[in-house]
């Protein structure tokens, strides 16, 4: 087993909480038996507990395509539990078929925009959509501490869009400016949200790579 793979390993099997399956290098062999060893710890997870897939990497499959067989085993491995999974995969017809079997069992998935634009051709498919928005929408902050208050960043960005080119609501994620967590929040595993659109402002290297439309 490679370094990367062993490494992999590791952090699927440490804490209480699976969040994701992601695995480097390694046969076919060796990536079924992790895999089969995630699911086997979604299906002990509690029965109501909220739990994040992907906080590193994307749903099962090779490059831009959703493997549907490992998606449908994932789905009934947890068995109805309320989650939240995002994907960058683009909304081709096998992968949005793949998707909805998925949902059907429970395992709910929200896809990913890029910009304002792609998130209302996201939404016309009928799937839950977020969108990464530009780094105006972000509060201020200095490390983990805020620089701006919490009126500062209202004032600030109310002149901001609230909504997609086809006027759908944008929900800026409220832990990217408040101290509220995934698990007070829950918006991302609730897909009956009426067609808001879930907004996180960018951070990192994609800082000047992300327009509104």
């Amino acid at each position: 087993m490679s370094d990367e793979l062993s490494a992999a390993r590791r952090r699927l099997l440490r804490g209480k909480r699976p969040s994701s399956y992601s695995l480097g290098r390694g046969d076919e062999k060796t990536k079924r038996m992790e895999f089969e060893e995630f699911t086997k710890r979604v299906r002990k997870l509690p029965r109501h507990g909220l739990w994040r897939y992907g906080q590193a990497g994307d749903l099962p499959g090779e490059g831009d395509t959703i493997d549907p067989v490992q998606l449908i085993e994932l789905a009934k491995a947890n068995q109805n539990r309320p989650v939240i999974a995002f994907t960058h995969k683009p909304p081709t017809e096998e992968n949005l078929e793949a998707l909805q079997q998925a949902s059907d069992l429970g395992f709910k998935v929200n896809l990913s925009a890029d910009n304002m634009a792609e998130a209302d051709e996201f939404c016309d498919l009928g799937v839950s959509v977020v969108v990464v928005l530009p780094l105006e929408y972000s509060r201020k902050t200095k490390g983990k501490e805020w620089l701006e208050t919490i009126t500062a960043y209202k004032e600030r960005t109310k002149s901001l869009p609230k909504t997609t080119p086809k006027k759908r609501r944008i929900a800026v994620c409220p832990a990217t400016y408040t101290d509220t967590r995934c698990s007070e929040c829950r918006i991302c595993s609730n897909h009956e949200r009426n067609g808001i659109v879930v907004g996180f402002p960018v951070h990192g290297s994609r800082k000047l790579k992300i327009k509104t439309g």
